[in-house]
């Protein structure tokens, strides 16, 4: 599925969009976001009223900040994956190493890679629990929702069915990238780094024209995911398959139930800041870390 509303959509080599449409959601839903409205609808009013909690406000600045230290970390990671897979860089800093004092700083690049690749990581699956605590408020229901985690507000959709059948399918379609991430038993990437001491890693092999390819492996207590950039490629492509599907289906949801206040359609309010006269925009962020949308 071509991704719409989350990822990098490219227009030229030095321009383009940055779209996340779940955080922009998140945050509009907030009572807080209309404060400033006059002429509210009566029917709006009481939507809105549904989202004066203190501890949503405290997730829709959490699910912003996420967003924010995901692309740093993406910035990060791409500079120093360039800098590890080009060999012209390495030799020159190799040869004048004694001459400036940002060389040092270049060869560490793979112990770079390993520091952001941790914060990367660590704030997708913080992210997930965010989503997981926000979603519940979107329904006009006395049903008691599960949001303490994105683990227990799965299980809680699979066991009521029939609540809302549209994203339980997505649910059941699109998250692999959890199990991957989080898994049973300690076994998904992030737990084994944080529960099982993991240790990355760097490495590269060269392709057919001699080219250096980063390969990155995950060594923990007691298991290991030898090829991690795969890892990374399925959870990323799975994960925001299901942050496409899920602000679809939600933003239309409330899209109705906020009317007339919500009013874009949703790739325009998906739309999150743009990037103008950005140089090397094709290559600044890694499509490994941030996908791509190929166009809207």
């Amino acid at each position: 599925m071509s991704l719409k509303y989350h990822g990098l959509l490219i227009k030229s080599k030095h321009s383009g969009e940055f779209h996340f449409g779940i955080s922009n959601l998140i945050n509009a839903c907030s009572s807080t976001s209309w404060v400033f409205t006059e002429n509210i609808p009566d029917s709006a009013k009481s939507v809105i009223q549904r989202f004066h909690n203190k501890a949503y406000w405290q997730c829709t600045i959490k699910t912003s900040d996420i967003v924010d230290k995901l692309l740093r970390s993406i910035d990060y990671l791409s500079y120093n994956i360039k800098i590890y897979e080009n060999d012209d860089i390495l030799n020159y800093v190799r040869q004048n190493i004694k001459e400036a004092k940002q060389f040092p700083r270049l060869l560490n690049a793979p112990n770079e890679i390993s520091y952001h690749l941790d914060s990367f990581i660590y704030n997708l699956r913080i992210l997930a629990d965010c989503i997981a605590f926000a979603i519940p408020f979107f329904y006009k229901t006395k049903k008691s929702i599960s949001s303490r985690s994105f683990s227990k507000h799965k299980k809680w959709f699979l066991n009521n069915s029939n609540f809302d059948k549209k994203y339980l399918k997505i649910l059941n379609e699109h998250t692999k990238w959890f199990n991957l991430l989080a898994g049973d038993n300690f076994q998904g990437i992030r737990d084994l780094s944080v529960h099982r001491f993991g240790i990355y890693q760097i490495g590269y092999v060269k392709d057919s024209n001699n080219k250096k390819q980063l390969t990155i492996s995950l060594f923990a207590s007691g298991s290991r995911d030898p090829s991690l950039t795969v890892t990374l490629s399925t959870i990323m492509n799975d994960y925001f398959n299901y942050l496409d599907n899920t602000y679809e289906h939600f933003y239309n949801k409330m899209k109705s139930q906020l009317s007339p206040l919500l009013n874009k359609t949703s790739i325009e309010f998906s739309h999150r800041h743009n990037y103008s006269d950005f140089k090397d925009l094709e290559t600044r962020y890694n499509p490994l870390f941030l996908p791509r949308i190929e166009s809207i």
